[in-house]
């Protein structure tokens, strides 16, 4: 009989486990979609940012013309010398992969 309650309360426990897993893997699931959506949102805002710091830097460079020494030229064109560049630049600046002072 003992050992039969004690399987019981083995049991009742496991099941509060699972039970507390399967409540954290159902509040996973219903917030899918916001993270989804939230994602997106940050992935377009990032890319029109660097759509325009990349025609900012663009002109910058082009005006500055043989003003700008070749360190800060190139530093400048491998930040934001293309879409890519200037999109992972972003991205890592404001999820804090890299400092902003080391781009700017």
């Amino acid at each position: 009989r003992i050992l039969r309650m004690a399987g019981i309360l083995r049991a009742v426990r496991a099941f509060k486990a699972i039970s507390a897993l399967t409540q954290i893997l159902e509040s996973f699931k219903r917030s899918a979609s916001s993270l989804f959506w939230c994602m997106v949102t940050l992935a377009l805002l990032l890319y029109l940012c660097a759509l325009f710091f990349m025609n900012g830097v663009a002109g910058f460079v082009v005006d500055s013309g043989e003003g700008l020494d070749e360190q800060a030229r190139d530093n400048y064109l491998r930040a934001f010398g293309n879409l890519h560049a200037a999109w992972y630049t972003l991205f890592a600046s404001v999820s804090g992969g890299i400092e902003w002072t080391e781009v700017y």
